[in-house]
């Protein structure tokens, strides 16, 4: 989304190899990454990268290979597993380790622009509401955001990811350009993560199913 429709050259450039460029109204954000192609292209299957990473080349066919194998399930190369400590929920309540293909699937907190599949409809129809996103993730938050889009359509996820380290491609420097333009605080982020969970009606889901932390002591 820029003021006028003039596209920088580098982007233009990615015209001409077949890439289609889809305007965003209403800028929503880190969520662009799929809101817009979703708003378009509601019936697709779809995969998030984001524009931060050199990707390595086999990314894509490892995500289709697993989406073969599990036909209507969201399949990611990178997440967290996360757990609850009693009646309580957070985002940051997250194992050290990343998520792996034992994970199970209602555990699984992907890191979205590591590499994510979507098949058509496994993410709830209000992921779309650009009024909601900028009322509940007004900058970062894209991936509680669809992980709670995911959990509410009852999608089943698979993590294909490495066990302990993650490894999608080469991390582009930031500088002055590219850094991120919001940085919100641990608090304020989970803050936006209890909201995002009540808009989608996910909590007793998650509190069913989410492994206690205080039981396996």
């Amino acid at each position: 989304e820029y003021d006028t429709n003039n596209l920088p050259k580098h982007i233009a450039r990615l015209k001409e190899k077949g890439v289609e460029i889809i305007w965003s109204v209403n800028n929503p954000f880190a969520v662009k990454t799929l809101v817009p192609v979703l708003l378009k292209y509601p019936n697709e299957n779809l995969v998030a990268l984001d524009d931060d990473f050199i990707y390595y080349k086999d990314i894509l066919n490892r995500l289709y290979q697993h989406a073969l194998k599990n036909p209507g399930a969201i399949v990611g190369l990178a997440g967290k597993e996360l757990y609850r400590k009693g009646n309580e929920i957070n985002m940051y309540f997250r194992r050290k380790k990343f998520a792996d293909i034992t994970t199970p699937s209602s555990n699984i907190y992907f890191l979205k622009g590591s590499g994510t599949f979507y098949p058509a409809g496994s993410i709830h129809s209000k992921a779309v509401d650009i009024d909601k996103i900028h009322e509940f993730v007004p900058g970062r938050g894209a991936d509680m955001w669809f992980w709670a889009a995911a959990l509410a359509q009852n999608s089943k996820q698979i993590c294909i990811g490495n066990l302990d380290k993650y490894d999608v491609g080469i991390p582009i420097p930031e500088n002055n350009q590219t850094k991120t333009r919001e940085l919100p605080t641990h608090e304020a982020m989970n803050a936006r993560f209890q909201r995002v969970v009540d808009y989608y009606g996910i909590r007793e889901k998650l509190l069913g199913e989410l492994p206690d932390l205080y039981s396996e002591v």
